[in-house]
């Protein structure tokens, strides 16, 4: 593991009141007693428990306590579980306090914000998302729209449904024999797999920065726990790797956390995954509540499908956020910054979601 990769532990430590090499010193050690499987039933077994209390009196509608099994149980990568195995011991054997902190930090400067990067049309003002752009496929030009649409051959990839743009364009011109039979016709969008601002975190690295701020803090969280690399990713984030073509309605529901793919149902086949649908009465917009999502290889289509990876890291976030009950904690919170707004109490949205979110940090 190169240096730079070990920098993606330095917002942690800081937390942690440890240095990096400490942090390195257990997370890398190879003695029998270092396992990883060690390290996690002693933080399942003794760590959580013995803090139970005092992780579920942070919040009443949020869970510390099931956030940190969530992480172990869904970490995208091995070493992301060692990652979080490593931290929880380290804190808890300088207190109860620092269990809370890292907690508390995990769930503030890692899990909230992805949420609220990825929530539609709440972006950080220092990004201009693709996907903004990326709206009416059919009349979009952009290539990355034009190699969606090839892949997922004007459908969406979620319900099947058809564009409705070009069905409007194929009756214009008197061509209603190829449109579909029998399927709904609804405007699809570009969908971000992964949140576009991570593209910009590479100028960010919190180690670099004496006090990191909240984006810096968030990739070498998100790094640590994913194992993502982000040079890679920066390469890839405007591909067809990190977007799916879908509906409005599934695009909403993707970039929520209310939808995910699920690919350890078929671990044969790569590009084939399950619908996960963690909210009960909740459905998709054609009224399916499961289903299988497959998408064509390059051969088939000339064009990547999304990275299996990318999805992988989707679907853990999703499985967290629902478990440790956050999702519905941004979701309340987001209701009570559109009260404000209607209110007059803030200028706008995003400067209301972001006073409310300072709250959690300040917990």
């Amino acid at each position: 593991m190169s240096h730079s990769q070990y920098n993606i532990f330095h917002s942690t430590c800081l937390i942690l009141s440890c240095t990096v090499e400490e942090f390195r010193d257990i997370y890398e050690s190879e003695a029998p007693e270092c396992t990883t499987e060690t390290f996690c039933e002693d933080v399942l077994t003794n760590v959580i428990p013995l803090h139970h209390t005092a992780l579920r009196a942070v919040h009443k509608q949020y869970r510390l306590d099931e956030l940190l099994f969530a992480m172990l149980q869904f970490a995208p990568h091995t070493l992301g579980k060692r990652y979080v195995a490593v931290a929880l011991h380290i804190a808890n054997g300088k207190g109860g306090d620092v269990v809370l902190d890292i907690a508390k930090a995990w769930m503030q400067n890692l899990f909230v914000q992805v949420l609220g990067m990825l929530k539609p049309g709440q972006n950080s003002g220092d990004a201009t998302p693709i996907y903004a752009a990326l709206s009416e496929s059919s009349q979009c030009t952009d290539p990355l729209m034009q190699q969606l649409v090839n892949r997922e051959q004007h459908r969406c990839a979620i319900t099947r449904a058809f564009d409705r743009r070009l069905g409007v364009e194929y009756r214009r011109r008197g061509l209603d024999q190829n449109i579909p039979q029998g399927v709904l016709q609804l405007r699809m969008k570009a969908t971000p797999i992964l949140p576009q601002p991570f593209s910009l975190y590479h100028d960010l690295a919190a180690s670099d920065i004496e006090q990191p701020d909240a984006r810096a803090v968030c990739w070498d969280m998100f790094s640590a726990w994913t194992q993502i690399d982000i040079t890679e990713l920066s390469q890839s984030m405007n591909t067809p790797r990190n977007f799916i073509h879908m509906t409005d309605s599934e695009d909403e529901l993707f970039r929520q956390f209310d939808i995910y793919l699920d690919g350890t149902v078929y671990p044969h086949s790569p590009n084939k995954y399950a619908l996960r649908i963690p909210l009960d009465g909740l459905a998709l917009s054609n009224g399916a509540v499961s289903g299988d999502v497959e998408f064509r290889t390059a051969t088939e289509s000339g064009v990547d499908p999304p990275d299996p990876e990318y999805i992988k890291v989707h679907a853990a976030f999703a499985r967290v956020l629902d478990v440790s009950g956050i999702k519905n904690y941004f979701d309340w919170l987001e209701d009570q910054s559109h009260d404000d707004l209607f209110r007059g109490d803030k200028l706008d949205f995003t400067t209301a979601l972001t006073s409310k979110l300072s709250l959690i940090a300040r917990s």
